[in-house]
């Protein structure tokens, strides 16, 4: 967060730093403090006027930086506006904030969460969840889940159903190999021993009737593993495609309650890096949005560490 140097902290009247570590700024009105001075006081410097509509003005008055340079003109609000600055503040703003959503200005309420603050959480696709969100259904149908499964949820920050769900995946993997175990080793053994042979041109045109017959064997031995272990994925897809919207509907409402109920005892939002000066609107849409959205990294590397432990056991 970048504060103008003629800024000061209403507390101490000190100047406040651009340090993000030492500056807090109030998520109702935008008032900026030194983060212990806020904490000393245990709420925003102008809580009376949080009533009134009040919202902090930054003077954002910068130096004299020569004749070449944007001049600062003075804003109707009686402080100064560097077009410069407010440029680059916002450029990065429009990078870091949600993407547009026809619901950003609703402020109409799903079990006491506005819907403008639902858009802002979910990020991406907010068309297709709130209106679903709304009707609220027991199971509704969600083609993400159906191709991804487990690794949806995760992917839509849904992290203890995902991982359970790949956990059952895993264990009923374990177990059925462990029972069909001697089978499983013959099996691999047999296609290990004759895989040159297998796959010979000579072979696929004219087989050994005899070599083919004990493939065949073997491998009727070991369906019933096959066959279990995908049965319990496809049901494992199915339940996700049909619970996932529901899922997420708790996920978003849990979280936007969190936010509330940090704001309500005092708390305050994290105040972004890339703004010169943002309305307390736009700071909680930014705050929603980072712990909302989606995370593609935690797939990816539950993936890659389930792939590696199946992969060594075997």
């Amino acid at each position: 967060m970048y504060i103008s140097p003629n800024e000061k902290c209403p507390v101490c009247h000190k100047e406040l730093s651009n340090t993000d570590d030492v500056v807090v700024i109030c998520p109702q009105c935008g008032t900026p403090h030194h983060r212990e001075c806020y904490n000393s006081l245990g709420h925003c410097f102008n809580e009376d006027k949080h009533k009134d509509g009040f919202e902090y003005s930054f003077s954002n008055e910068s130096e004299s930086v020569g004749d070449n340079q944007p001049q600062a003109n003075e804003n109707t609000d009686g402080g100064t506006n560097n077009p410069q600055s407010n440029a680059k503040s916002d450029r990065y703003t429009t990078m870091f904030m949600p993407a547009a959503s026809p619901y950003d200005n609703d402020e109409s309420e799903i079990e006491g969460k506005k819907i403008c603050d639902i858009a802002a959480t979910v990020r991406t696709n907010s068309q297709r969840f709130i209106p679903k969100f709304i009707k609220n259904k027991s199971v509704s149908w969600n083609w993400g889940g159906l191709f991804f499964g487990p690794y949806y949820l995760l992917f839509r920050k849904i992290y203890t159903p995902g991982i359970i769900l790949l956990a059952i995946s895993l264990i009923v993997q374990f177990v059925v190999n462990g029972v069909f175990y001697q089978q499983i080793s013959h099996y691999t053994a047999f296609i290990s021993a004759n895989a040159q042979t297998i796959m010979s041109q000579e072979f696929l045109l004219n087989p050994d009737t005899e070599l083919l017959e004990q493939m065949t064997t073997l491998a009727n031995e070991i369906y019933p593993a096959i066959a279990i272990i995908a049965g319990v994925r496809i049901l494992i897809h199915l339940v996700t495609a049909l619970f996932a919207d529901k899922l997420y509907r708790a996920r978003v409402l849990s979280l936007i309650g969190k936010v509330d109920e940090t704001l309500e005892n005092g708390g305050s939002l994290e105040s972004p890096l890339f703004a010169q000066s943002i309305s307390p609107k736009e700071m909680r849409r930014l705050y929603l949005g980072k712990i909302g959205g989606t995370n593609l990294f935690v797939p990816m590397l539950c993936w890659l560490i389930i792939d590696l432990v199946t992969s060594f056991i075997q």
